[in-house]
Formats: structure tokens, C-alpha cells, sequence
């Protein structure tokens, strides 16, 4: 893929070794965006993100364990199953992060539906953690409260228990907290603790809701405490120069694969069950 040229990202992309292509079109909207330059500028992210961020707001809670969003949910659950153990099942990876390039890309709709596919279906102790304290959202998603959580633990004003809470027999979540405008401290605080110190139990395995890469000052910073990543791009809607920017701010970080979310798939219906 030329990554000079401002295109959307469509149906092929050799970024990493692991692509992963998921159904889920109802996640975000398609917002237009003014292409002429060839580099991600700051205006046209922000007006990027912000469009799709209201939009996917009200459907990522569909992702929470149980509930269906749409007659393909199963099968987005099974690719993200899929795809978590074929992850986790490599030596020392305890924890997977879902991020983008920016906000409104899918990551937590994925990462909610990863987390209830592990826990409801591999009976498999997930912590399911958001690590985005810029727009905290799990807290609403699983009706838990804002605070404490990440934030304060990590600058060690509660312990580990105060903020585990067990929304499922398998399924554990921690609300971003109460960051104050200190998301690089607490990050570096974050660093020091260790992120597997989340875990209680040596089969736990952590998912993390993680901030757009290009929008946070934290983004990639974070990336670096996880086993593994995964970037979230949506089809045909995310401009090529924002994923490769993305990319390269990850490069040092464990990149797993790139899921390539809301894409429009001509395989039928009744084969699609069957992967």
C-alpha cells in the first residue's frame, strides 16, 4: 500500500503479518473527510473522531456479556474468540490491548466483545480494563461507578480490590478513574506497578480498552506495557495516512495485527456461519 497517498483503507492492507477482517458495520458511521493533504493533520482527526464517537457511543454497549446488538453478534463473537486465543495462547502473553489510529474506530466495542467471548464462551477469567481516561466509557457500559479505578490505583490512593469489579462469574472490569489531567504520570506510574499486577489470579488475562494513538499523548506509551496490541481500523472510512501515522508511533510496541472492522464481506451468510 502506498501510504503517501490519502485513501481509505478498503479491503487489503500488509501493515503486520495478522489481519483480521469483522463484520460489525453498526459500530460507527462513515464520516466524510477532506483529503487534500497527504499527512494526518490535527483539524481533520479531531473532526473525524469526534463524528464517530457520538455515533458508536450508544452501540458498544451491545457488547456487553449477553446481549445481542444485531443477528451477527454470534459471529462477531466467534471471530474475536478466534482471535483472542490464537493471541493468548503464545508464551507470556497475559494482556491484549485494542486501539486506533482515532476515536470512534470500533476498539471498544471489539474490546468488550473479545472480553465476553473469552469469558461466556472459553470459560476463560478475563479482566476487561479502561486504560482510556480522556473518554472513559466502560463504567456506563457495565453500570459501575467512575471512580476509583486505573487512575487511583496506580497513583495508590485504593487498593487492587477497591476497583476489580465482577460484572459475570468470568468477567472482571476496571473503570478507567478519575486521571485529573495527569494521564502521562499516572502512566509512568502504571509502568512501574506492572500491568499483569491487575490480575489476581495466575489464569487471569487482561483486555484493555486503550485511547486513539493520535489523539492521546499516552496512547503509545501505554502499548508498550502490553503483550500484544491490536490496531482497529474502520473499512473504507479511516484515511491511510492516519493508520500509517498510527503504525509508526507502534512500532516499537508488540503489534499483533490490524482488525479491519465494518467491513462489507460477499461471502454468504450460511459460509460465514460456518468460520
Amino acid at each position: 500500500m502506498d501510504w503517501r497517498s490519502s485513501m481509505r483503507v478498503g479491503g487489503s492492507m500488509h501493515i503486520v503479518d495478522r489481519l483480521l477482517a469483522f463484520s460489525a458495520r453498526q459500530v460507527v458511521d462513515e464520516s466524510p473527510l477532506d483529503a487534500s493533504s497527504s499527512t494526518a493533520s490535527s483539524t481533520a482527526i479531531a473532526r473525524a473522531q469526534e463524528a464517530r464517537r457520538k455515533s458508536a457511543m450508544g452501540v458498544a454497549k451491545g457488547a456487553r456479556l449477553g446481549q445481542r446488538v444485531d443477528p451477527r453478534s454470534a459471529l462477531l463473537q466467534r471471530q474475536c474468540l478466534k482471535m483472542a486465543l490464537g493471541i493468548f495462547e503464545t508464551a507470556r502473553v497475559r494482556s491484549l490491548g485494542f486501539t486506533s489510529a482515532i476515536a470512534g474506530e470500533g476498539k471498544t466495542f471489539l474490546a468488550s466483545a473479545t472480553a465476553a467471548a473469552l469469558a461466556g464462551k472459553a470459560n476463560r477469567p478475563v479482566v476487561l480494563v479502561d486504560c482510556n481516561w480522556e473518554h472513559p466509557s466502560l463504567h456506563t457500559l457495565y453500570n459501575l461507578p467512575d471512580s476509583p479505578g486505573l487512575a487511583e490505583w496506580a497513583r495508590g490512593e485504593c487498593e487492587l480490590s477497591q476497583i476489580r469489579h465482577q460484572v459475570a462469574p468470568m468477567l472482571t472490569v476496571i473503570p478507567a478513574g478519575l486521571a485529573m489531567g495527569d494521564t502521562i504520570n499516572i502512566t509512568r506510574k502504571l509502568s512501574a506497578h506492572s500491568i499483569d499486577s491487575l490480575l489476581a489470579d495466575m489464569n487471569e488475562v487482561l483486555i484493555a480498552d486503550m485511547p486513539a494513538v493520535l489523539t492521546s499523548a499516552y496512547g503509545s506509551q501505554l502499548a508498550h506495557e502490553l503483550d500484544a496490541v491490536t490496531l482497529v481500523v474502520r473499512a473504507r472510512a479511516t484515511w491511510d495516512s492516519f493508520v500509517a501515522e498510527a503504525h509508526h508511533e507502534l512500532e516499537e510496541a508488540r503489534l499483533e495485527g490490524v482488525i479491519l472492522n465494518a467491513t462489507q464481506s460477499r461471502i454468504p451468510r450460511w459460509i460465514q456461519r460456518m468460520l
